[in-house]
């Protein structure tokens, strides 16, 4: 409720700029949801919104263009779906699990795994539907496609993934 009343404290007097940090912080997908459709709406009615997050999934929906900054550089820019479809990464996303020993051969690689679901990274210039075929002969997949990296997987490889280590390294143990 307090990031609803900030969020309506901050459009009260209709301003052309709105800029918001982490505005999706401790919300609960309902509240993401309807601070969404406000944030678009926003956007829609020719404002400007600059939004800071690291929430990158989330920011991916709501934005349409986006500057990545590490270590107050800026290493991605442009807008979000011709940065996706720039990217020659490519990924087979199956609703089951996958055993990597099933790949074999193939040059695809277990991106991610889940108990449901799994996300195949595939190399550049591979036939999605001949890895997607390997997977079948092992186990049933219902539900399947080929998706353009997300755009935390963008920020990971412009960063060479040294991101996540440099804040980790920096942090101190907790005493006692």
């Amino acid at each position: 409720m307090t990031q609803r009343i900030q969020m309506a404290a901050a459009l009260v007097h209709d301003p052309e700029l709105l800029v918001l940090d982490e505005p999706f912080a401790g919300l609960d997908p309902a509240a993401v949801r309807f601070l969404s459709a406000v944030l678009e709406d926003y956007v829609a009615a020719g404002r400007t919104l600059i939004l800071s997050s690291h929430q990158l999934d989330l920011v991916e929906t709501v934005c349409d263009s986006i500057y990545l900054i590490n270590k107050g550089q800026v290493v991605l820019g442009g807008d979000v779906g011709d940065l996706k479809a720039g990217s020659t990464d490519r990924f087979l996303r199956v609703d089951t699990s996958v055993d990597p020993a099933w790949l074999d051969g193939s040059g695809a690689t277990v991106a991610e795994a889940g108990r449901s679901a799994t996300r195949i990274s595939l190399p550049e210039g591979s036939d999605a539907g001949a890895v997607l075929d390997m997977v079948r002969s092992h186990t049933t997949v219902d539900d399947f496609g080929v998706e353009a990296p997300r755009l935390s997987e963008l920020f990971m490889a412009a960063t060479d993934g040294e991101a996540s280590m440099d804040e980790l390294d920096s942090m101190e143990e907790p005493d006692g």
